[in-house]
């Protein structure tokens, strides 16, 4: 009897493979597709072998990875694309992202979420209210149109994930984790999830989220396919598939027309002109002019990666850091100087990238070398920022919100390629599935700030959201040749994996396959739903040596050493085996923010059952921090108990209660000074946000005195994390304060 599929794969899990890639660079002379799955690459390939070009190609795969990674790209979502033409030496951009709708004013859109005046908030990323015009569909008819071989029509290039579609294809172990992931949230979204779901008689209602290894097909997106392919951007944007997408909308409660949908049809994707900077330093351009990056202009934010190299080339230039040669490549001198230009950056983007449509953008002003030799004089080689740098908000960026995408490049024979990038923005975007489409509405709307009035993304009538996917492209000037195209996937990590895979091969002499597997830096969590974006936190990867860390640590930087894939744990999930109340009650015990101070990631339970604190140890109810980065969560009604002697009942009575806890006020103290409350149990936010977030291990004090950010030692309930007394780098941890006492506690989180 043959063995099932089941037996192939191990359990669903993010992190699928336990061991570092050693991947050899691929070679052709007749084109390459570089892409997340191999079904999809081959769509492309099939393309080239058909006498296409890259462009071509690149629409091929984004239909192949529509299909066989719904859960992170598809035809509801946005595209952006940079194309070199062989023949010209020239570099276009096509922006493909959609806009909100016509009614999409501030005013409706607060009210429809129920927002007060003045009150602080955000669009949710399950909103119907986050989905804007998909530009995907009108994206791939215009790369075809204006870039294409013209030897092949849009039909014929959607042909290979038309057959994907309709005679099934086996879902790869990435995409069934999470399928299965989303399972609910696709279930919750639309009457029509079932089009997503594979089918299956066994399922209680007759379908469920795919397994790794399991054939499924999607007939009504490859529907959808053929419509587009004949009838081109009309068929998606008018006629039964426009209505669809209007009537889920409509029956939602969103504002979405047929008229906005009219506008993007009539007004298509936006031929914009790429932005560049020729990066000359750190030896690049000794014998060859250097090398020239280009990328999007805003709205998206690939001048992030423009500004940091220029920075960094200001930096050489003023002599505050070296040459770095090959030997220095991934050191900490390099790495701080890349980090503190990546800061700089950010600052600046996080305020000015919008639609330059809408508000203006000074976007050459940004990467002009007076600008950013100005910037540049913010570093300093020897210690870490420890604070945000100005030409920022104090309002989150839209970029700081997490992101599903999928990056991919092609070139043909020709010598011509293609930088694309495709997205719903958050895994399957909004969920929400127009009848008999079989794709999913992106979220991207979610990007748009509800406050203040001067914010540069307000949402408004048409207009397009700060968007995180950037494509990337090199050329070297001296001969305007081709020297790569380059992308990664990330949400907040792009620029910044930009600008470490090119320095890898300008400065470490990497090849581009090494380039791309070595280790990394990222500053904050890159993606909101696994931790702080904004934080200060430098997360490294596995690999990094150990050295560099050291290096980075002295410097001032907070370090964290990532190994694997590592996804977001439920806070209240997680939380639960504390307080099981938290989980199944969260109107009744816990507190959650919408300020717009934590917008990109609200804040989760404080235990308010626990007034009866174990024999012998400390007040576990005196005090509670809950949170993210340095902010702090400090009861007004806070009470010391002392450990040694017998609780009375007029103690209990100044016990805090829910309503003292719900009428709390927000304290920016961090938890290296005193704070009005005495030993008690913490949830330790500063250190570690993944504590403070996700995970809710406590820490508790074990002195007298006010507690302090090395005084705490992680008290978690062993019967639910058994080795939660190693420190991810390995080091064994006690529970006694004597034993922390001079290293950061920086704790994992509770294994269910």
């Amino acid at each position: 009897m043959p063995l099932p599929t089941s037996s192939v794969y191990p359990p669903p899990s993010r992190e699928f493979m336990k061991w570092p890639s050693r991947r050899s660079v691929v070679h052709s002379t007749k084109g390459i597709v570089a892409c997340s799955q191999p079904l999809a690459a081959k769509c492309g390939i099939d393309i080239l072998n058909a006498g296409g070009n890259a462009a071509d190609a690149a629409v091929a795969v984004a239909a192949g990875l529509n299909m066989t990674e719904p859960c992170s790209t598809g035809i509801g979502g946005d595209m952006f694309c940079l194309y070199y033409d062989a023949a010209t030496g020239s570099v276009s951009a096509l922006n493909g992202s959609g806009r909100s709708g016509a009614k999409y004013t501030l005013e409706r859109i607060r009210a429809s979420l129920g927002l007060a005046d003045g009150a602080p908030g955000d669009i949710p990323m399950s909103s119907v209210h986050a989905a804007t015009v998909p530009g995907a569909a009108a994206g791939w008819v215009d790369t075809v149109e204006r870039f294409g071989s013209g030897k092949l029509s849009l039909a014929q290039v959607l042909a290979p994930a038309i057959e994907l579609g309709e005679k099934g294809f086996p879902v790869s172990e990435d995409a069934a984790f999470f399928w299965q992931r989303s399972e609910e949230t696709l279930r919750k979204a639309s009457p029509n999830f079932a089009e997503m779901l594979k089918a299956d008689p066994s399922a209680p209602d007759g379908v469920r989220a795919p397994r790794a290894g399991d054939i499924i097909k999607l007939p009504n997106l490859a529907r959808t396919f053929r419509t587009l392919g004949a009838e081109g951007k009309k068929g998606f944007y008018s006629g039964r598939i426009a209505e669809e997408i209007i009537k889920v909308i409509g029956d939602l409660g969103g504002h979405l027309e047929l008229a906005d949908l009219q506008h993007h049809l009539e007004t298509g994707s936006e031929p914009v002109d790429p932005i560049s900077l020729k990066f000359h330093g750190q030896g690049a351009g000794a014998a060859s002019g250097g090398v020239e990056l280009w990328e999007h202009p805003p709205n998206g934010q690939g001048i992030v990666a423009l500004m940091a190299l220029g920075i960094l080339q200001e930096l050489e230039a003023q002599g505050k850091i070296p040459t770095f040669t090959a030997a220095d490549h991934n050191t900490a001198p390099y790495l701080h100087a890349i980090i503190e230009s990546l800061r700089i950056a950010f600052a600046d983007a996080n305020w000015f990238v919008t639609d330059p449509a809408t508000d203006a953008v000074p976007t050459a002003e940004l990467i002009s070398q007076p600008y950013l030799a100005a910037r540049a004089a913010l570093f300093d080689p020897a210690a870490a920022s420890t604070a945000p740098h100005d030409h920022g908000d104090p309002f989150p960026s839209p970029a700081l919100r997490s992101s599903d995408t999928v990056y991919f490049a092609a070139a043909d024979g020709a010598g011509n390629a293609i930088s694309f990038i495709n997205s719903n923005y958050g895994g399957f975007g909004t969920a929400v599935v127009p009848r008999g489409c079989g794709f999913t509405l992106q979220n991207r709307g979610a990007n748009f700030a509800l406050s203040p009035a001067a914010h540069p993304n307000l949402v408004a009538p048409r207009k397009r959201p700060y968007h995180t996917i950037i494509p990337a492209l090199a050329t070297n000037p001296a001969d305007g040749s081709l020297h790569s195209v380059l992308g990664v996937m990330g949400g907040f990590m792009q620029p910044q994996g930009h600008v470490q895979v090119l320095l890898g091969q300008l400065v470490g002499g990497l090849g581009p396959q090494q380039a791309l597997d070595a280790p990394r830096v990222c500053i904050g969590a890159g993606m909101a739903d696994v931790g702080d974006v904004g934080g200060r936190t430098v997360y490294v990867e596995e690999g990094m040596p150990e050295e560099t860390v050291a290096g980075l640590r002295a410097r001032g930087h907070r370090v964290e050493v990532r190994g694997g894939i590592q996804l977001p744990v439920s806070p209240a999930a997680a939380y639960s085996f504390f307080s099981p109340s938290c989980a199944a009650s969260p109107s009744v015990t816990t507190t959650r923010f919408s300020s717009s101070s934590f917008a990109s990631s609200p804040f989760w339970c404080i235990d308010t059952t626990m007034s009866h604190p174990p024999t012998n140890s400390l007040s576990t109810y005196s005090c509670g921090i809950v949170g993210q980065s340095e902010y702090s969560l400090i009861p007004t009604a806070a009470k010391q108990v002392s450990p040694s002697s017998p609780r009375k009942k007029k103690e209990k009575e100044n016990i805090p209660s829910r309503n003292a806890w719900s009428s709390s006020t927000l304290n920016a103290a961090n938890l290296s000074g005193s704070t009005p409350c005495r030993p008690s149990t913490w949830m330790l936010a500063r250190e570690n946000p993944h504590c403070g977030v996700s995970g809710v291990p406590f820490m508790k004090s074990t002195t007298g005195a006010a507690p302090t950010a090395r005084s705490i030692a992680c008290r978690v309930a062993s019967e639910r994390s058994r080795n939660c007394a190693a420190e991810r780098n390995g080091e064994a941890r006690a529970w006694g304060a004597a034993r922390v006492a001079a290293a950061k506690p920086t704790w994992c989180l509770p294994r269910s």
